[in-house]
């Protein structure tokens, strides 16, 4: 007689009964080669590796994996107050979908690997992400690809091998999201945006290793540091307003900060607080093409370009608007400072404001 092996997934439901808990045991059949879907609002462990999609379409559920692994999980779209927790995911496909319409999701302690992308998202509200690896990625893959999202927070997190054209964390129409305390490896870009990016994105005391952060349309880099990349904006239009606090990058092979092409708005701002770029083969900090008619306003304030094999500070535009304040540029291979006729002279003092103010070239060494 053949042996059939069935797994369950274990549902302890809690009643009060005279003031005391009583602990009742529900079972729901999961096979450990097909899956199963889960549909009860309850609290739900693995105790066997399952090899196929486990699904959920409910609410106030929670799934924890007990350090076991399963090939993928799709959360449907309706369900709300989800968690997936302790466990890995991954070998084929996308390892975690989110469907349009879910809310209240929350992805920790999962390590995900070997998969296309790692973990999808469309037009979700409120979805938090913490301590989840996400490893592996396919050569046009994504980390995380997020579409029409809202109040999202994705922290504490790695991203790590992914393939030259593929991308850390991707989204668009999306706003209020939070990346923080994250880390992105090898991937060929760290963060990029669609086109229609929307809201606010903060990015904060995040880095990346071998590939670059890029700007959506509304952007504040906070304490980030691109180690053997940089921070770029291009093309971003509809008023983009990019800030970037306390941030480092380091040893590109283009840039360290860039704004290229970014096409005519009524207004933007650009603005860099301390920023510092050094050992680029391109400039430390570039502006160009920021179309004909747009106005951009902003600063350059107390950041250092060195020993790039560039421009120091390279305004190609010289956009009157932007102003440069008390910013250092020292041992750069070209200039420190283009155009000369636009910095010159760099150690001016001007107390009514001038656009170019206390800018100091150091000495070559």
């Amino acid at each position: 007689m053949k042996k059939t092996n069935f797994f369950f997934l274990v549902l302890y439901v809690y009643s009060h009964v005279a003031n005391c808990s009583v602990v009742t045991q529900l079972a729901t059949t999961i096979d450990p080669s097909t899956g199963g879907t889960i549909t009860a609002s309850g609290s739900y462990y693995l105790g066997w590796d399952v090899s196929d999609t486990i699904t959920i379409s409910g609410s106030n559920i929670i799934l924890d994996l007990n350090g076991r692994q399963t090939k993928q999980i799709s959360i449907s779209g309706g369900s709300a107050r989800v968690q997936i927790k302790n466990g890995f995911i991954g070998a084929v496909g996308t390892g975690v979908t989110v469907a349009s319409g879910a809310t209240d999701i929350y992805l920790h302690d999962l390590n995900i690997f070997s998969v296309t992308n790692g973990v999808e998202v469309d037009t979700v509200m409120r979805l938090f992400i913490s301590k989840v690896v996400i490893q592996d990625i396919a050569q046009n893959g994504d980390g995380i690809c997020m579409n029409g999202c809202a109040n999202c927070i994705i922290r504490d997190s790695v991203f790590a091998n992914g393939g030259s054209n593929s991308k850390g964390i991707l989204m668009d129409t999306s706003e209020d999201v939070e990346i923080n305390n994250c880390t992105f490896h090898e991937f060929g870009i760290a963060l990029s945006f669609g086109s229609n990016q929307a809201g606010e994105v903060r990015v904060i005391d995040s880095s990346s290793f071998n590939c670059s952060f890029n700007a959506g349309k509304n952007m504040k880099f906070i304490r980030c540091i691109a180690e053997q990349g940089g921070f770029s904006a291009s093309g971003t239009t509809d008023s983009p307003t990019l800030i970037y606090i306390d941030c480092i990058a380091n040893g590109s092979n283009g840039d360290g900060f860039s704004f290229r092409s970014v096409d005519d708005a009524a207004q933007g701002t650009i603005l860099l607080v301390r920023c510092l770029s050094f050992n680029h083969v391109g400039d430390g900090f570039l502006v160009e093409n920021l179309g004909t008619t747009a106005t951009y306003i902003g600063a350059f304030k107390e950041c250092i370009a060195y020993k790039n094999g560039g421009t120091g500070f390279n305004d190609v535009q010289g956009i009157i608007l932007l102003r440069y304040h008390a910013n250092y540029a020292y041992d750069n291979a070209l200039l420190d400072y283009s155009p000369l006729i636009t910095f010159s002279p760099v150690t001016v003092l001007d107390p009514s404001g001038a656009t170019y103010w206390r800018n100091i070239t150091g000495v070559t060494t």
